[in-house]
């Protein structure tokens, strides 16, 4: 039974070591790169109804970024923000988030969600279709106009910035207004259209955010990287919460040309259903467009979601990918009446509760992966202790005690088996010596030992079954979470997102898993003696490329681990000393 209880243990250990071999797989091989091939852009018409047929409006290429004069754009700035406003199209082309620095190196460069650059492109991109104007403004075919090209928050709780755009052809009228609340990354968004023409406009809106696959980025430990790319919901058609990777927001089809060659073609996959929103994420931040002004408004929205791709697929990272939201039904707007188109956008850091105000489901994109209620706990507490303690790594200590705390009840009850076991592992030798050629009769007098002994051969089992799904949501928490991004420590610890620099923390972890494995009772299988002798140092490899935070926390729970199970050795050799007298 004592084999049974190592072998276990080197099972656990074997699915974490799988586990993280097997996400690294994904990251390097997935997606896979795309051959080149003759590309297919459906509904490239200028026109169209908001029937399904989307309209593709400007063509393939219109992810190429474009440089920009200070007079091409509107800057806002508040506390949180300093922003761009394109004048053709009258979209967000730049969103710096002030409150987060780019790098520690960068200290006052802000972060920027969205930019239009060759680096790093991600835009938003709005505008109209109709069925009956031609000249209906969409975000390639109208400049807006503002009255100033700087706007400032100042002193103010609320700022409102208004571009108007008129089609000298028609008389139509179109307002673009960004509301901007102070504190918040959500961004208050609406298009009104007043209609100054003869005849009835019938059409809709569109918004979609595009952006380019970045370079691929290794994550804080190896073997696993957030999310990056396409996300969306319709709640009431079953998607709560759906992830589209950049290479999966096509359909794959074989077609014939005009030549009739035989190619490859690629189709939009579209989505229908009430309320949700659309987003492109990436690890700490996220960057949505939510339909209606509030909550409530969404839910009752009947909308489509459509994702594209465009490029010429010879290099995946240059492709542009655009995920888009409209109204199902079309708009009638009489001459001389006007619609307001309402909507918002929520661009910046993944914080947990400006998430869920701003959208159901939304605080989802804070991805926690298999133990998300244990990870939000834990973040809860996390955040509890930071209050007061004023440093990520402290809290982290504190969090891990209170973790401990919270398992000591199984802990303690799976380390005294153990320190009972290694009492007995004398008596355990010589069964096993006396009754080598009877393994019946061996398990035998073993369970009769176990029985004598009050002892439960699995019971030390306790202590690392409860640790893999903790670890497992602790290290998803601490990858997800902003407010661990650039966070310090102590002396060399700048950064506990990131790996220890010197591999200071992974040394000590694996000195502190090698005095916790000799509390433990060893093997009495020559090959799980070998192992068990080597996992600290192959622990000890693998951490060097996890995130300082999540080594810390490793370091903590070992040192306590070691403080408890050297008191429970102690009362059970007292014990077993009075038992014998």
């Amino acid at each position: 039974m004592q084999n049974n209880q190592q072998r276990l243990f080197l099972l656990l250990i074997l699915a974490v070591i799988i586990y993280f071999l097997y996400t690294k797989w994904v990251e390097y091989k997935n997606p896979a790169p795309i051959t080149p091939i003759e590309q297919t852009v459906p509904g490239s018409q200028q026109g169209g109804a908001n029937d399904g047929s989307v309209p593709v409006i400007g063509g393939s290429d219109q992810g190429v970024p474009t440089a920009m004069n200070v007079e091409d754009y509107i800057t806002v700035v508040t506390d949180v923000y300093e922003m761009k406003i394109a004048k053709k199209g009258g979209d967000i082309i730049e969103a710096g988030l002030l409150q987060y620095p780019e790098s520690l190196e960068e200290q006052d460069k802000p972060y920027k969600v969205m930019d239009n650059t060759q680096e790093r492109f991600q835009v938003t991109r709005t505008g109209l279709s109709s069925q009956t104007h031609e000249g209906t403004p969409n975000h390639t075919n109208a400049v807006f106009n503002s009255e100033k090209n700087r706007y400032e928050l100042g002193d103010a709780e609320h700022l409102t910035v208004p571009l108007t755009y008129v089609d000298p052809a028609t008389g139509l009228t179109v307002t673009k207004t960004y509301e901007f609340t102070r504190g918040l990354y959500n961004v208050g968004f609406s298009q009104t259209l007043e209609n100054h023409s003869d005849q009835v406009w019938v059409g809709g809106e569109y918004r979609e955010i595009a952006t380019r696959k970045p370079k691929a980025q290794k994550g804080a430990a190896i073997g696993a990287s957030s999310f990056d790319g396409s996300v969306f919901s319709l709640p009431n058609n079953d998607f709560k919460y759906e992830k589209l990777a950049y290479d999966k927001m096509t359909t794959k089809e074989r077609g014939f040309n005009a030549q009739g060659h035989e190619v490859t073609q690629y189709r939009p996959k579209e989505f229908r259903g009430e309320g949700g929103w659309v987003a492109m994420i990436e690890q700490y931040f996220v960057a949505a467009s939510i339909p209606g002004k509030d909550i409530d408004a969404t839910k009752q929205t009947q909308n489509v979601i459509q994702t594209l791709q465009y490029g010429d697929f010879k290099d995946s990272s240059q492709n542009t990918y655009v995920i888009r939201m409209m109204d199902q039904s079309t708009v009638t707007v009489k001459p001389g009446e006007s619609y307001n188109f309402e909507s918002r956008y929520y661009i910046g850091p993944k914080l947990k509760e400006q998430l869920e105000e701003t959208a159901e489901y939304l605080d989802l994109t804070l991805d926690f992966g298999w133990f998300s209620p244990i990870s939000a706990g834990m973040l809860w507490l996390l955040k509890f202790f930071y209050s007061f303690v004023g440093n990520w790594g402290w809290s982290i200590i504190l969090l891990t005690l209170t973790v401990k705390l919270a398992l000591f009840y199984f802990a303690n009850k799976g380390y005294t088996s153990m320190a009972r076991m290694r009492n007995v592992a004398p008596k355990l030798a010589l069964i096993r010596e006396e009754y080598a050629d009877n393994r019946q009769k061996q398990s035998e007098e073993m369970m009769k030992l176990y029985r004598k002994e009050k002892i439960n051969p699995l019971g030390g089992c306790w202590p690392i079954v409860i640790q893999i799904p903790v670890f497992i949501a602790l290290f998803w928490m601490l990858m997800e979470s902003v407010e661990l991004r650039q966070a310090p420590w102590i002396l060399w610890i700048h950064d506990l997102s990131k790996m220890d620099p010197y591999f200071i923390l992974p040394v000590i972890m694996g000195i502190t898993m090698f005095f916790q494995q000799r509390l433990n009772p060893a093997p009495t299988d020559p090959m799980q003696q070998k192992i068990m002798k080597w996992l600290p140092v192959v622990f000890t490899f693998m951490f060097m490329w996890f995130a300082a935070g999540i080594v810390l926390y490793w370091i903590t729970n070992n040192l306590l681990t070691i403080l408890q199970q050297t008191f429970i050795m102690k009362r059970v050799e007292r014990d077993s000393k009075k038992h014998s007298a």
